[in-house]
């Protein structure tokens, strides 16, 4: 007896989570939290992996190591730049406002300008509200406590991923066992080389625009670096969005200097999306643009700001499910199709 079509399977897979996420909303962020930490349990075991490579003993002590090596890098890393990011922070939020009103007034005597200026007024003024952006973003994540919760299905998720994957197995056929394990193995697979070349092209991007800003002798380069490094996790939308405190802050001193600013963000970009980005994940499943801006979109409006930035291993979640189910549909049609041939 053959299963489900996979296509029909997916589907309906689509159609009743489309119905979950807006018949129950807070179930929705229930489950984005659980998708983040499962993400966050992927790169812990990467890093296990790695680390069992070098140390002996197996993998408790790996794993051990693992969370102390993170946990003092954390503590470095804020120790260094915590300071200097605790004082650029708070200025940028208040210079946002007064370099939109700046760019105004500068643009105000061309008149195709200042009807474009006018017509995204609201989102600007909205985006330099400093608090009412982090507002959004507490919001989101609930607060330390659905942070805690990402943290915590994470470490427990990574410490013993067999022990969660056979709880499942126990409740399905034999079939479905037997897939269960080819999809976990296929996706953390992906989702490893996703993420190892999302984090290396935010180091790169983040860096280099960093440097570029320093010298064009933009205020702020250092955070305005970092805030791009970061919002580059999300493709596509996350560039438009680390520009924007960048040419607001440039346009203050002049617009030509915005204009450098902006040819700076497009090198960059240009560089990240048809060298980089290429050349690190060559080897991982290729995400079309059309389709992971469509799930960026619908997960913005569904989900919110964390529908956003989940959106691509979302995608990419049932990208490699839809290619592994469809692979054991087609082996398991040839022994049937080759017996009633015979």
């Amino acid at each position: 007896m053959r299963s489900t079509p996979t296509p029909l399977l997916v589907a309906g897979l689509v159609l009743a989570t489309l119905f979950a996420l807006n018949s129950f909303p807070q179930l929705t962020s229930v489950l984005l939290l659980v998708f983040s930490g499962v993400i966050l349990a992927v790169l812990l075991d990467a890093a296990t992996q790695a680390m069992q490579r070098v140390l002996p003993g197996g993998r408790v002590p790996a794993y051990a190591a693992t969370l102390a090596a993170i946990t003092l890098m954390f503590v470095l890393i804020a120790l260094w730049i915590g300071p200097r990011i605790d004082q650029e922070i708070p200025r940028l939020i208040e210079r946002m406002p007064e370099a939109w009103d700046s760019l105004r007034a500068r643009v105000n005597n061309f008149e195709m300008l200042r009807g474009m200026l006018d017509d995204t007024a609201q989102p600007i003024d909205w985006f330099a509200g400093g608090t009412r952006v982090f507002s959004v973003v507490s919001s989101t994540f609930g607060g330390i406590f659905n942070v805690f919760v990402v943290i915590f299905v994470g470490i427990y998720a990574a410490a013993s991923p067999r022990r969660y994957l056979s709880l499942g197995r126990d409740l399905m056929s034999r079939e479905s066992r037997d897939r269960l394990g080819v999809v976990a193995r296929e996706l953390a697979h992906e989702l490893r080389l996703w993420l190892l070349g999302r984090g290396l092209s935010m180091a790169i991007v983040g860096i280099a625009t960093g440097i570029g800003l320093f010298a064009m002798d933009v205020s702020l380069a250092f955070t305005l670096g970092l805030w791009a490094g970061l919002v580059s996790f999300v493709p596509y939308i996350g560039p438009l969005i680390g520009v924007v405190p960048a040419l607001l802050i440039a346009a203050v001193e002049s617009l030509g200097l915005a204009g450098w600013v902006l040819s700076l963000y497009i090198v960059i970009q240009a560089f990240e999306s048809t060298v980089l980005t290429p050349l690190i994940q060559q080897r991982a499943i290729a995400l079309p643009p059309v389709v992971l801006i469509s799930a960026q979109l619908v997960g913005g409006v569904l989900m919110g700001p964390l529908g956003v930035l989940l959106a691509a291993p979302m995608v990419l979640t049932g990208a490699v499910t839809t290619r592994v189910l469809r692979a054991a549909d087609r082996s398991d049609g040839q022994p049937a199709d080759k017996g009633a041939g015979e």
